[in-house]
């Protein structure tokens, strides 16, 4: 045996997950754009899974928003999956908003600069060495803090979608 997995790592990934989403939540004061007919969209739950008590959250409306559905799906049943595919949702808005390939740091200033706010480029980086933890196998991730981190992702995509919309303008203009 190489390895011993221990509890501690997958609840250091836990707390880390929670106080992400929590700083993101109380930091960002942006709320989801409306649907078609102008209406704020409804909360949106996940049912309890295993006991662990499921937050609600706002649905975001952009064109990653089938990859969050997906990883809502997986979070009871493989949350290093659900993490995996949150994470590549804001990967490829943000690639597609800069044009290319860059590291998320670069990425976070180059879009601080375009008007995202500097809360959420940091919540973009610490979402960014979250993921890699669960691709280098450091943590499991139980299904709360799976949610936690996908649920990030979505307050990621809404301000990114914001600035690829024109929401958010470009300070340099």
């Amino acid at each position: 045996m190489t390895r011993l997995e221990t509890p501690a790592g997958a609840i250091e990934f836990a707390e880390e997950a929670r106080r992400t989403y929590d700083e993101t939540r109380e930091r960002t004061s942006s709320v989801p754009p409306p649907d078609e007919q102008g209406q704020q969209p409804e909360p949106h739950s996940l049912p309890a899974q295993g006991g662990h008590a499921v937050r609600p959250h706002f649905r975001a409306r952009s064109a990653q928003s089938d990859a969050l559905e997906q990883a809502l799906e997986l979070v009871g049943s493989s949350p290093d999956s659900a993490v995996m595919l949150a994470w590549r949702a804001v990967e490829v808005a943000y690639r597609d908003l800069l044009g290319g390939t860059r590291s998320v740091q670069e990425a976070a200033r180059q879009l601080e600069a375009r008007g995202l706010s500097p809360s959420v480029a940091e919540t973009m980086v610490r979402l960014a060495r979250l993921r890699a933890r669960v691709s280098h196998g450091d943590h499991t991730v139980f299904p709360d803090a799976a949610f936690d981190f996908v649920a990030s992702c979505e307050v990621v995509l809404v301000e990114l979608e914001a600035i690829g919309s024109g929401l958010i303008v470009d300070i340099h203009d």
